[in-house]
């Protein structure tokens, strides 16, 4: 599996991978539920609206899919020059969708974010900054804020009103590889680097929104090669997979 997405209600989980459909099990029982098309051999980023009645899924054929949840109807199809579509992602009050990209046919065709409307599938806007694949997009729980990881090394904050980027933090060396917001908005939690043993910029680290100024950070044996990165509900607990194909629970404390 490449991609996973639970729903809001926690009842189903959904599982994209290589040469594979999109599963949806159910929580409770494990069992399969669903099963619709995956993208052509791999799906990498998968997402379920907060209202339970869209699936979004992407992958290395350059397309973004938006579905019907229940029946896995196609709602719209988006697509980028770019083939390698790593992330995606639906605006908190379900009425956005974002995804982001690697390397395109030409400079201004790669390493872009790109922002849709849900209800007429317009492109709002494209932000351009990374130099490399952007591996991860979020939003902020207000919706007014995109952070996003890069492969450069970076984690950069856009302010969406304007189309600006904010801030770029130089978080993990050669790979970020995850960032999301903490509740409340006003911290984010990345991980990445690579290779991952570096002791400079690996681990799992915590940043404030408005200065940019890293709050906390987890490095060491415990902390090497993170590449998977998911933030509960109430920001005390962090759940981090890495290269070496293990899963740790960490508790924040500030």
């Amino acid at each position: 599996m490449r991609c996973c997405a639970g729903t809001s209600d926690s009842r189903y989980v959904v599982l994209g991978g290589i040469q594979a459909p999109v599963y949806v099990y159910d929580w409770d029982t494990g069992q399969k539920v669903r099963e619709f098309i995956g993208h052509s051999d791999t799906t990498w980023g998968a997402a379920v609206s907060r209202s339970g009645k869209l699936l979004l899924t992407c992958g290395s054929d350059g397309e973004v899919l938006l579905r019907d949840f229940v029946t896995g109807d196609l709602v719209r199809k988006h697509e980028f020059e770019a083939k390698q579509v790593w992330s995606v992602a639906f605006s908190p009050d379900d009425t956005k969708i974002v995804a982001s990209c690697g390397q395109g046919p030409s400079d201004g065709e790669s390493h872009q974010i790109r922002i849709w409307d849900v209800a007429t599938g317009q492109e709002l806007q494209r932000l351009t900054g990374h130099t490399r694949d952007v591996r991860w997009v979020t939003f902020s729980p207000d919706g007014r804020t995109l952070a996003s990881a890069g492969f450069d090394g970076t984690i950069r904050l856009w302010d969406l009103a304007r189309g600006k980027e904010i801030s770029s933090i130089n978080a993990h060396n050669n790979y970020a590889e995850r960032v999301f917001f903490l509740p409340g908005g006003k911290r984010i939690a990345s991980c990445g680097a690579f290779p991952p043993n570096d002791p400079a910029y690996g681990g799992l680290r915590v940043w404030d929104v408005t200065s940019g100024q890293q709050v906390r950070t987890w490095r060491g044996f415990d902390a090497r090669g993170l590449i998977g990165l998911a933030v509960s509900p109430d920001g005390t607990y962090a759940l981090a997979s890495s290269r070496e194909k293990t899963v740790r629970l960490w508790k924040f404390a500030f």
